[in-house]
């Protein structure tokens, strides 16, 4: 794997992931009723969101994604990342799916120029804030 691509998959997994937080039980409960995770995951996106965070925004798809270079099958997820800080083109929102990062973790594949700067984005973001 290219030492950028290792950087930006850091840069991925380094962005908190709302559904996870959700799903963890962090706010999971309001009033006494069980919400769904969904709509809680869209309410911390509007927190993040007002708050300027950036975040990973998640929504697992109803199929599997069979991964045509090995054997693997995982639930396809839809992701949104967004950084709200970010200030150049291509630097505030992106999409991708758990099968492109498959790709790029398991089987070296290349992240595309768009996703690299976003993910660069997000590097240059934490180093303003050090």
């Amino acid at each position: 794997m290219e030492e950028e691509d290792a950087l930006c998959l850091r840069h991925f997994d380094s962005l908190p992931d709302l559904l996870a937080l959700v799903r963890k039980g962090i706010l999971y409960r309001m009033m006494g009723r069980r919400v769904s995770p969904y709509r809680r995951q869209d309410k911390l996106r509007e927190q993040h969101r007002r708050r300027g965070l950036a975040f990973r925004w998640s929504m697992p798809l109803r199929h599997y994604g069979p991964c045509p270079h090995c054997d693997e099958r995982f639930t396809e997820i839809a992701y949104h990342l967004e950084n709200p800080a970010g200030r150049q083109e291509g630097t505030r929102n992106l999409g991708l799916r758990e099968s492109q990062i498959h790709a790029v973790r398991v089987h070296g594949r290349r992240f595309t120029d768009v996703q690299r700067t976003f993910l660069n984005g997000l590097r240059q973001v934490a180093e303003m804030k050090e």
